[in-house]
């Protein structure tokens, strides 16, 4: 193994300046045997592996809580704030005395999946969620864990929205959108019979929040310990099944029946003939400026109690958005509109000081998002699969050659597939590009050479998804963009380590970034 260097978390204007590199993986990914990763023991141990390693980051896709009618898609989620309660350990639960081991056995029990490198989300949400209802159920009314939820309610002024959104939308078992009116937003006059009404089901909610918060803390204080700062993904938009848009129609453009009036995507292009229609409900960005951005304030402040750097997903919605009309079965009759990103960025400015951001600006970028980016200092995505392209090379942004300093490079992202299995699919024309930049590697080998390149370039962060580490094939991908797929976002990785991160720490002193 190489010399370990000093390693500590630094200040926030600095975190991104040095040299540095680290991994992209889900805690979901992580092994275990309930079912699916969580922040308990392995991620403990995942976090010891990268100190070996000397990488500096773990990058996580967003935290948040998931559902099924999304297929548990973490960039779509009924929450901007709250944790994701399937990533709550029960081996944390015994050591802190509130279940037994037995009971954590008997979940194991009930959560096998077929295949050990993929999660069973389905079934993972609802057998957690079945244990942590039998541990709140055995709660007395007075205990130090009650005193504490108060505590952590009284920290968190979303928290009470959202417990009673999420407690009305599991009775009503159907979305927002199909609610009867009076229902569909919050009534200030209602909620007080509201609460009343779903007083225990709230405070369960408050339960699994407490708990998430709580281990996720726990993780951070230790990666910190180990010199290891925590990269998180904050998605620009929500679902319209959300708790925000519930409890803040007047930041959503919403009709008089609290529908979205215009929604989220992008226009048509040569891959999508009539573009993606994400459907996410577009802001209201003329009320959230009047109110000085309050509630994307108040988002990136709860996000920092889980990150130390946020990356700001689809950062060109920043500069301008695509809106198309509710309703409209594609993307073709959208239209681009200004946003006012200048305001925001410096609201988070004024609130945080030098806030750590990386922006994503990947697709269709024009030059406002640029100067946007660089106004304000950010750091820019390169990704490697994209670099190779016989359109724009050897001119393109993502060669390797290329890349900037100021930039966090990947060989490829969630939505990629892995770096092994790209080199199979591409044409051969591009094949000879990337073999004359790393010779003519075995294809055992491929995925390693890749990521020795992408830590070789200019980009003073270099970000490696767990796939390509572990050189694994097309079926460890975590999402394939456009199809809703029951393996979307299962993917767990099944192996030792400890060779993978022998071979990590040596390329990794091998090419500066473990200073």
């Amino acid at each position: 193994m190489p010399p370990k260097a000093k390693k500590s978390i630094s200040s926030s204007s600095s975190i991104l300046a040095d040299r540095k590199s680290g991994v992209l993986l889900h805690p979901t990914s992580l092994p275990g045997p309930y079912g699916i990763g969580d922040l308990g023991p392995e991620a403990e141990k995942f976090l010891s592996f990268l100190a070996d390693a000397n990488q500096r980051f773990w990058m996580m896709l967003p935290t948040s809580p998931t559902s099924e009618p999304d297929f548990h898609s973490p960039y779509s989620s009924y929450s901007a704030f709250a944790g994701n309660p399937l990533l709550i350990s029960p081996d944390l639960l015994v050591e802190s005395g509130l279940c037994t081991r037995g009971d954590a056995a008997r979940l194991a029990e009930r959560s096998p999946t077929k295949n050990p490198d993929r999660a069973d989300l389905r079934r993972a949400a609802r057998e957690k969620e079945h244990f942590l209802r039998e541990i709140f159920g055995k709660l007395p009314a007075k205990s130090k864990v009650r005193r504490e939820m108060e505590r952590f309610s009284a920290e968190h002024n979303w928290l009470e929205d959202f417990a009673l959104f999420t407690s009305i939308r599991k009775s009503q078992k159907k979305p927002r959108s199909q609610w009867s009116l009076d229902l569909r937003v919050k009534d200030k006059r209602r909620a007080p019979a509201l609460i009343n009404a779903h007083e225990e089901a709230m405070q369960f909610e408050v339960f699994c929040q407490w708990l998430f918060f709580s281990q996720f803390a726990r993780l951070k204080g230790l990666a910190a310990e180990k010199g290891i700062a925590m990269i998180g993904d904050l998605p620009i938009y929500v679902s319209d099944d959300s708790a925000d848009v519930w409890a803040s129609p007047q930041y959503f453009a919403l009709d008089k029946e609290k529908r979205p009036t215009l929604v989220s995507g992008c226009p048509p292009d040569a891959f999508a003939t009539t573009g993606q229609l994400w459907g996410h409900p577009i802001y209201n960005w003329k009320a959230l400026q009047r109110d000085n951005f309050s509630w994307w304030v108040d988002r990136m402040r709860t996000t920092l109690q889980l990150a130390d750097i946020v990356r700001i997903d689809h950062f060109r919605g920043l500069a301008a958005y695509y809106a198309i009309p509710y309703g409209h079965p594609t993307a073709e009759h959208g239209k681009w509109q200004k946003c006012p990103g200048d305001g925001l960025l410096t609201a988070f400015q004024e609130a945080f000081g030098s806030v750590p951001v990386i922006a994503e600006d990947l697709g269709f970028i024009t030059d406002d998002v640029h100067e946007l980016r660089d106004k304000f200092g950010l750091y820019g995505m390169r990704i490697l699969q994209f670099g190779f392209g016989k359109d724009d090379y050897p001119s393109n942004i993502h060669a390797p050659f290329n890349i900037p300093p100021q930039s966090v490079v990947f060989t490829g992202t969630h939505d990629n597939d892995s770096a092994q299995a790209w080199i199979s699919s591409i044409p051969s024309e591009e094949k000879k590009r990337v073999f004359s930049l790393l010779g003519q590697p075995t294809s055992r080998d491929f995925s390693r050479a890749f990521v020795r390149l992408a830590l070789s370039t200019p980009a003073k962060i270099a970000i490696i998804p767990m796939q390509d580490l572990l050189s694994l094939g097309k079926s460890a991908r975590m999402n394939r963009p456009g199809f809703a797929r029951w393996d979307n976002w299962s993917w767990r990785y099944d192996c030792a380590l400890k060779e993978a991160g022998r071979w990590l720490g040596e390329v990794t002193v091998a090419t500066g970034r473990a200073g």
